[in-house]
This record gives C-alpha cells, sequence and structure tokens, in this order.
C-alpha cells in the first residue's frame, strides 16, 4: 500500500509537469550576441505599461529566476525607481518599447527615432548600460478565474545595438490557483531562456 501511494504521488506529480504551461520562443536573434555585464530588470507590467496586483505577482519570480541564472552580482532589479523613470518619459513611450514585442515591423521604425533613444538613455544613464529584461503579463488574476488563457511575455533587449535579442511566450489557463499559476509560468519561461541564454553566452569583458 505505502509504495502504492508512493508512486500514485509521483504519477501525480509527473502528470502536473507535463500538463503544465509551455513556452514558446517567438524570436531569437542569434546576431545579437553583446556579451551580457549585467541585466537591468523592469518590474512587470500589462502591455499599456501599468502595474497591477496581478502583474506584481510576477515581479519575485521573474526576479529570482534571473538571479538563478546569472547571480546575484549580475542582476540589478529596477523596482518602483525604474517604473517611476519610465513613467516620466511619457504615458506612451514606454508602452510603444515593450508593444513591438507584438509586432517586430513597428519596432524596426523605432530603432532610430528619438523618443527611443531618449527612453534608454534616461535608463542606461541612471541605471547603466546593461541589458534590459522585460516580462510583461497579458491577463489578470480576475480574467485566470473566470478560466479565460493569461500570457506571459519575456524579453531580453541590447541597449548597444538596440534591438530585441529574444522574446518568449507562455500562456496559462485555470489548472491552479493564481499565485502558483504565475510561478509555473515563469519557470517554463526560464527553462526556455536558459538554453536561449546558454547557447550565445560568452565571458563579459570589463
Amino acid at each position: 500500500m505505502k509504495y502504492f501511494q508512493i508512486l500514485l504521488v509521483s504519477l501525480t506529480i509527473f502528470m502536473v509537469s507535463c500538463a503544465g504551461p509551455k513556452t514558446k520562443t517567438v524570436l531569437h536573434n542569434k546576431q545579437v550576441n553583446t556579451p551580457i555585464n549585467k541585466i537591468l530588470v523592469f518590474p512587470v507590467t500589462s502591455f499599456k505599461g501599468n502595474q497591477n496586483n496581478s502583474s506584481k505577482t510576477y515581479d519575485p519570480a521573474v526576479v529570482s529566476a534571473w538571479v538563478d541564472l546569472y547571480g546575484k552580482d549580475k542582476v540589478v532589479p529596477g523596482g518602483s525607481p525604474l517604473l517611476k523613470l519610465i513613467k516620466s518619459s511619457g504615458p506612451k513611450t514606454y508602452a510603444k518599447l515593450i508593444n513591438s514585442i507584438h509586432d517586430k515591423k513597428d519596432f524596426e521604425k523605432f530603432t532610430s527615432s528619438p523618443w527611443m533613444k531618449k527612453l534608454v538613455s534616461n535608463v542606461t544613464n541612471k541605471f547603466g548600460n546593461y541589458h534590459f529584461a522585460f516580462a510583461i503579463s497579458n491577463g489578470s488574476k480576475k480574467r485566470y478565474t473566470k478560466g479565460k488563457p493569461v500570457y506571459l511575455h519575456m524579453a531580453l533587449f541590447d541597449t548597444k545595438k538596440m534591438t530585441w535579442k529574444w522574446i518568449t511566450k507562455v500562456k496559462s489557463s485555470k489548472s491552479a490557483n493564481w499565485t502558483t499559476s504565475t510561478v509555473s509560468m515563469v519557470k517554463s519561461s526560464f527553462d526556455t531562456i536558459e538554453k536561449i541564454e546558454k547557447s550565445s553566452r560568452a565571458p563579459a569583458s570589463e
């Protein structure tokens, strides 16, 4: 009986793992290979550039996952000061940048635009010229509890080449409580991100 219970628990864990959210690589620009000195982690927001209670749920897991991947000394959590700074750049400026995750054609137009240069300059002058790490939540806790799908986009922006290095996307429908689901989505995202980063990782020059 005891062995049967152990087997049942193991089988349940395996089934949950297999049924968990699966991350897709939307973009992997292998030409963008600037060595990573540090990563500036932006607060999790919606595609409108707003942060709410639903998006805040992801923040601890996202920062922790970056620390696990690159080490505490290479991860700079932007937090509230960074959120305040990007909002001061204009209500639509930040939203334009993160919405280019959806439409790469539009992004090519923005690369040399004054507002893009100003936004990147404002951030790098205050926090350092590091890679920008984004996590964008598309869908709220309320939507999730109603059984509708929610999405998490992760993206890494190279400030020296002014373009996206990679973009991932994961979808989740209600199968657990909200907090468990957000952690599961972040974990799935970083399983993919780790593979992408390891494939292109190079020692950073001082």
